[in-house]
């Protein structure tokens, strides 16, 4: 019978970066326990319709129920890098870059006015009334060319404090969620996995 597990372990720090990781290591596994299992795969979610937790979790199953195998989908460091999870949000570079596009345009943005400050909803409300409203109005009355389109440069943030760093801490939270199951399998291992013929492999 298939089962899936889910699991919450300590990550790792960011060593290089020197920075104190807040969130847990996520991932689940997936096998039928009704196997003796030959091999662990890990599915490695991109930014496509693969990080569909419905896709994955058919995807896991499928693998589990034809082959010997025990499959990982790891919700690595960064996973979550796109809306709806991750939020927009302006550091100083972004709200620079936008306030001198404003200014080009004769419509600057107030010095009181602290963008890096506000969530994403409010960014998205300013700039839709004090900018989208203007540029159109600039468009009506021939102050601006209609093809004129507004440059914004924002940063998208995934939640939970987590960041890209090209994807170093990532790949080590795809090892240690296989290194976890490995020295705990809540599993039958093959006996040829276990007189030496090694439970990771290469597929």
């Amino acid at each position: 019978m298939i089962q899936t597990k889910s699991y919450q372990i300590d990550g790792i720090n960011d060593a290089e970066l020197d920075i104190k990781r807040d969130s847990k290591l996520e991932f689940k596994l997936t096998y039928d326990n009704a196997k003796e299992i030959r091999s662990i795969i890990t599915v490695i979610p991109g930014l496509g319709e693969d990080g569909d937790a419905y896709y994955r979790s058919k995807l896991a199953q499928s693998i589990a129920r034809d082959m010997d195998a025990a499959v990982i989908t790891v919700n690595y460091f960064g996973v979550k890098s796109n809306p709806p999870e991750a939020k927009f949000s302006i550091d100083e570079i972004d709200e620079l870059i936008l306030k001198t596009v404003a200014d080009s345009i004769g419509n600057p943005i107030p010095d009181d006015i602290k963008l890096t400050k506000m969530d994403s909803d409010e960014i998205w409300n300013y700039i839709n009334e004090h900018l989208f409203n203007f540029i159109g109005m600039q468009k009506i009355t021939g102050k601006l060319r209609l093809d004129f389109k507004l440059s914004i440069h924002m940063t998208l943030a995934p939640p939970n404090g987590e960041y890209q760093n090209f994807g170093l801490m990532a790949a080590l939270d795809v090892i240690n969620s296989v290194l976890y199951i490995k020295n705990n399998p809540p599993f039958k291992v093959s006996p040829s996995c276990k007189n030496g013929g090694g439970l990771l492999r290469s597929m």
